[in-house]
């Protein structure tokens, strides 16, 4: 693994910012929000790559959090593919080619800093918070596994098991919770919408490596 510390001359730095949103896609939002009178002043710019950033100033507390935002979510899965964006979301954190499996997650904690994903039908969300000094580290993870995530059989097969595990308990926990995704497929016949975010045990079960790497550099 190259060591992070050598990799300082790839750094980014957004001092003096306590939430950062790193945008594929529109920035609408937060603009549209400091013209409601959201309460912390925004600022927008884009980066040489096209990379949107969006950056809200909270001087109060010495945390930053960085939420890189990627405009695809479950309307994007292929036909007879439902769960890939989920499924990618859980790959995001199977190693990249300096960071190995669940590293990032390690890296995160041991700088007194927190995590979480999640994937909706339109968007996937990676949300750090750390002690402000920390932007750095959560910028140079951020940017590997956007540029060089390793995928392959295993890791796809181990991420389709807990997948599939939690899709089980969720039913037994949770009985009631399918027919909120039946009610989707009512309201959204034919279209994206209509099918759940988490896919299903045959969908989840025919998505390929390629599937998999097809989707990644796409999106």
């Amino acid at each position: 693994m190259v060591a992070y510390k050598k990799r300082q001359n790839r750094r980014l730095w957004l001092a003096g910012a306590i939430l950062v949103f790193l945008f594929f896609g529109s920035g609408a939002e937060a603009v549209e929000a400091q013209e409601a009178g959201f309460p912390y002043p925004l600022s927008r710019f884009k980066l040489r790559n096209g990379l949107e950033v969006i950056v809200c100033e909270d001087s109060s507390l010495p945390l930053i959090s960085v939420v890189v935002t990627y405009a695809v979510g479950s309307i994007n899965d292929p036909e007879n593919k439902a769960g890939l964006a989920f499924m990618m979301q859980h790959l995001m954190f199977q190693g990249s080619q300096n960071v190995g499996p669940m590293q990032h997650l390690m890296y995160i904690q041991n700088a007194g800093g927190e995590l979480n994903a999640s994937t909706t039908f339109d968007k996937t969300f990676f949300y750090e918070t750390v002690p402000s000094n920390q932007l750095s580290l959560v910028l140079w993870l951020e940017s590997d596994r956007m540029n060089s995530l390793e995928i392959n059989e295993a890791k796809i097969a181990r991420i389709k098991e807990l997948m599939l595990a939690n899709e089980q308990q969720r039913s037994l926990q949770e009985p009631y919770a399918r027919y909120f995704f039946l009610m989707d497929q009512i309201l959204y016949p034919g279209f994206s919408y209509g099918h759940s975010p988490l896919g299903t045990v045959d969908n989840l079960n025919s998505i390929t490596v390629d599937d998999v790497l097809a989707f990644y550099r796409r999106y």
